[in-house]
């Protein structure tokens, strides 16, 4: 395959797009990659307040921005932000690439982190797959990997990876780092969760981020601070979800 992700467990500065942009710039000039992955809300920080989070400017300093370096670079880039759509605002992960740009809207809200997301965004309610290079993709949100049903759904759509990004405090990280290895086993697949750092939110982002193989295997695995880590996807990496077989899901009764 011959492909590289960088995973770039980064703060998401809130009240400064531009700066979030700039410093994601700064690691796609300097580093060769085919796809870059940030955290959850990286564009405008993970904030509750509709104010703080921009929308309107984080689209035009940073969304817009992140196309035309993907397309300078020739790479895809993944990210979260806010965006407004059919005047609803969403918690969105974006990939960005000289094609354009694929939004998945985050489907299951977190009640338990730094804010209650239940009545401060609208849901989204598909899946999102795609191919790049010859990788086919599922983009995710952390609290999204916590459910069966979304990671099963990017498996049987035959996704060779489930890419999730988070922001996670330290007490939502604990149990998580459980669960996605969980994902990776029972559905045969690659799951890449990528995690916030910093306090800007006001608590702390655990960082932590992890890649985890389909037979459970930690390939990568992040400290608490901010990092980058290069993947190298060789020819033999799709070997382990080629031909996999699933269990079916048990329909319960009573």
């Amino acid at each position: 395959m011959g492909m590289k992700i960088t995973m770039v467990q980064a703060r998401g500065f809130v009240d400064d797009p531009m700066t979030n942009f700039f410093k994601a710039r700064m690691r796609v000039n300097n580093v060769d990659s085919d796809i870059f992955v940030y955290p959850e809300m990286y564009c405008s920080g993970y904030v509750s307040d509709r104010k703080r989070m921009q929308p309107d400017k984080t689209t035009g300093l940073v969304v817009n921005n992140m196309k035309a370096l993907a397309e300078k670079r020739d790479c895809g880039i993944v990210f979260g932000a806010p965006r407004i759509i059919d005047d609803k605002l969403y918690n969105c992960v974006l990939f960005a690439s000289a094609d354009g740009i694929v939004t998945h809207k985050k489907i299951v809200p977190s009640a338990d982190g730094v804010f209650d997301e239940t009545d401060v965004f609208e849901w989204g309610d598909t899946t999102t797959t795609f191919e790049f290079r010859g990788l086919k993709i599922g983009l995710c949100t952390g609290q999204e990997l916590k459910t069966h049903a979304i990671p099963r759904h990017y498996a049987e759509k035959d996704a060779d990876i489930v890419i999730a990004v988070a922001a996670f405090t330290e007490e939502q990280m604990a149990g998580m780092e459980k669960i996605a290895v969980s994902r990776a086993v029972e559905n045969r697949i690659y799951v890449m969760l990528v995690n916030m750092v910093g306090e800007d939110p006001g608590k702390k982002m655990a960082g932590r981020s992890m890649l985890i193989s389909p037979d459970g295997e930690v390939l990568e695995r992040f400290s608490d601070s901010t990092d980058l880590r290069e993947i190298r996807l060789e020819d033999d990496f799709l070997d382990a979800v080629a031909g996999r077989k699933l269990i079916p899901e048990p329909v319960l009764k009573g």
